[in-house]
């Protein structure tokens, strides 16, 4: 992010800088890890033994992994957002060299949103010249999410098997899934928040100024991918702020300050480079969004859009009395989430219900009682404490009220979150549309398979129930996407895990002597042999898949995606009013592409001049909605053949329809 970040704020977003760039960090890497080598390898040199329910879990999630590669690579990108400015933008900024902002949403908020996520995508882009692996970052912050689930949980005193399961029931999720292969930035939100949870969690162990460091840069990243990652970040950082307040009278700064200012300083210049262009254009960091206490005005915006936001929200919308309102809810939870989530969800619900009641029981008896006092438990992050009783209080029990404090945090902010409940195009009420705006939970959602691991470890469940929860929760899903493919994938997994881990199921292992040798020489073998089969069908297996990708594109994207991938033009692609520009740029990014709507008062004789002064050559429109087909310049496009020759398309309500001015040519590809 930072290296996209610096080249496209300097105006070098081009392919020969960034590889420039690539290089100069690949030296400085190897430079670092050859310095930190010896103690790098001493630290990962022991292996703990695993159960027969993890190595299959392990084998599922690995397997699930190369099935949903398999799947984004395969399936192009066909979501409202993603065709309507996410995309767009990482292709104009390629067109430009540089971070330009949208025209078409120039003055609007979605083109003043932070956008360090889509610089990925768009270093991805700018080096193959296709859109091929575009959605690749979205799969790594998939596997970062299930990481840090499964590291928080373990943090918690969770079982491995039943931290693995919860990482697996929410890696599996309908509409988690689905958004691995869309650019949105709810999934990367909730795997960083997770990681900066998994930091706090162990900022008493090991090296205190890492964690510090982790979790600010786990916030800035936050911060530079989302406006409401502002939020989420102030979620994180205020038990940190807690524990530092609370340690500064016996503590000394000095060991941890330098770095932990250091890691501040790159996560606020990641993250506020939109931020600051946005106060620099408009004086508010939050464009036009305002922001007031009271009658006191905190950050100046836009009311009118700020009123309208406030009303798309579920605290505004949903009615906590109205049975429809939560069978709608509901039935959205378990179809965007699924049931093996909601039981996730219960189990924690049911405990913590069962936790309060016995607590609040112990209490009214502890009151009842002449001369006692309650007493005042320790916070998480101050380890382990005693009772008046004398029982021990373990540093995972407060760490896991903690957690259950940031699930509350979390969901309110859900429930706050603009767009969580409606969009405006749904009367201003709850309907099924909801469904979709679910992702905005995936913080919460996250926590709570935190929580739920915990709570099964507790309750001291087999591992066997967190094994069916698991297969139950990825083949109703994963199958939707190339069922074929599933048994392949997690069988080769669980061999590379066999022999890696557990050699000795391939051949006997003794302690010494020629039969551990072999057994030594098997594990490499298998990891080796199927690794390099892997690698050597990864080039074959691209082309393939990049041609079957090529072939659902023309069809989702229609007959003018097609003419304009196959057109050669000197002139450039003006459009207008569409929710589909990425459509426009072709399929190499070779069309150059504006945006000229009719100004207001614009005659139709001054709009013609200025797409004739902009060299424009193919005018597109489409598909419309239903606040956009009372534009003057349909009536234009429509009414003047000797100007505008239609090319592709007839209904621009429901396509993309191309027009050609005259006096214009172009050529097409043979």
């Amino acid at each position: 992010m930072a290296l996209g970040l610096a080249l496209g704020a300097l105006g070098l977003f081009r392919l020969l800088p960034l590889i420039l760039a690539h290089g100069v960090l690949l030296a400085a890497g190897l430079a670092l890890w050859q310095r930190g080598r010896p103690a790098t390898a001493s630290s990962m040199g022991r292996k703990r033994p695993f159960s027969w329910p993890f190595l299959l879990l392990g084998a599922l999630a690995v397997g699930s992994g190369f099935q949903l590669f398999l799947w984004s690579v395969r399936q192009p990108i066909y979501d409202y957002d993603s065709l309507a400015y996410h995309l767009p933008t990482i292709a104009n900024w390629i067109q430009h060299g540089r971070l330009v902002l949208l025209d078409q949403f120039a003055h609007e908020q979605i083109g003043r949103y932070p956008y360090n996520w889509e610089l990925l995508s768009a270093l991805l882009l700018l080096c193959l010249g296709d859109d091929l692996l575009v959605a690749l970052p979205n799969l790594l912050a998939w596997m970062l999410l299930g990481v840090a689930i499964y590291a928080c949980a373990r943090e918690l005193d969770a079982r491995p098997s039943h931290s693995l399961t919860a990482a697996l029931v929410v890696l599996s999720m309908p509409l988690l899934l689905a958004s691995v292969n869309r650019i949105q930035v709810d999934l990367p939100l909730a795997a960083f928040f997770t990681v900066g949870l998994y930091w706090l969690l162990t900022r008493n162990e090991g090296d205190r100024r890492l964690a510090g460091s982790g979790l600010l840069m786990a916030i800035g990243l936050m911060a530079g991918i989302k406006m409401s990652g502002l939020a989420y970040g102030g979620l994180l950082a205020l038990p940190w702020a807690v524990a530092h307040l609370s340690r500064l009278p016996g503590i000394s700064l000095r060991p941890w300050l330098r770095q932990d200012l250091l890691a501040g300083v790159l996560s606020v210049g990641t993250g506020a480079f939109w931020y600051v262009r946005n106060y620099l254009d408009l004086g508010n960091p939050l464009a036009y969004l305002a922001v007031s206490v009271g009658n006191m005005e905190i950050l100046p915006g836009n009311p009118r859009f700020t009123a309208r936001t406030a009303r798309t929200t579920l605290a505004h919308l949903f009615d906590l009395g109205n049975a429809s309102h939560w069978q709608i809810w509901l039935e959205q939870l378990r179809q965007q989430m699924g049931l093996p989530f909601m039981l996730l969800g219960g189990l924690v619900l049911a405990y913590g219900m069962w936790r309060l009641a016995k607590r609040g029981t112990k209490l009214l008896t502890a009151l009842g009682q002449p001369g006692s006092r309650p007493h005042r438990p320790a916070l998480f992050w101050q380890g382990s404490t005693v009772t008046s009783a004398g029982d021990e209080q373990s540093g995972p029990a407060w760490r896991t009220m903690a957690v259950a404090a940031l699930v509350l945090g979390a969901s309110l902010l859900y429930w706050y979150t603009p767009y969580s409940a409606d969009n405006g195009q749904n009367g201003w009420q709850i309907t099924p549309w909801l469904g979709d705006a679910m992702r905005y939970g995936f913080v919460a959602a996250a926590l709570v398979a935190v929580l739920a691991a915990a709570v099964a470890s507790r309750l001291s469940l087999p591992d066997w129930v967190g094994l069916v929860v698991a297969a139950w929760a990825l083949t109703q899903t994963m199958l939707r996407l190339a069922w074929y493919s599933l048994p392949l994938w997690t069988g080769l997994a669980l061999l590379l895990i066999l022999g890696y881990h557990r050699p000795g199921w391939l051949l006997p292992r003794g302690d010494s002597g020629p039969t551990g040798g072999i057994a030594g020489w098997a594990r490499s073998v298998v990891v080796w042999m199927v690794g390099g089969m892997l690698l050597a069908g990864l080039g074959p297996g691209l082309s393939f898949l990049a041609a079957q990708r090529a072939q659902h594109r023309a069809a989702l994207y229609g007959p003018a995606y097609v003419y304009l991938s196959q057109a050669h033009l000197d002139g450039s692609v003006a459009y207008l009013w569409s929710h589909r520009a990425y459509l426009f740029y072709g399929d190499r990014f070779q069309q150059k592409v504006v945006y000229v709507p009719a100004t207001d008062g614009e005659s139709r004789e001054d709009w013609i001049q200025r797409l004739e002064a902009l060299g424009v050559q193919v005018v597109a429109v489409g598909p419309l909605r239903p606040a956009w087909q009372d534009r003057p310049e349909l009536a234009w496009l429509a009414q003047s053949p000797e100007v505008f020759r239609p090319l592709v398309g007839a209904d621009p309500a429901q396509e993309v329809v191309l027009w050609q001015l005259a006096n214009s040519s172009m050529s097409r590809s043979p």
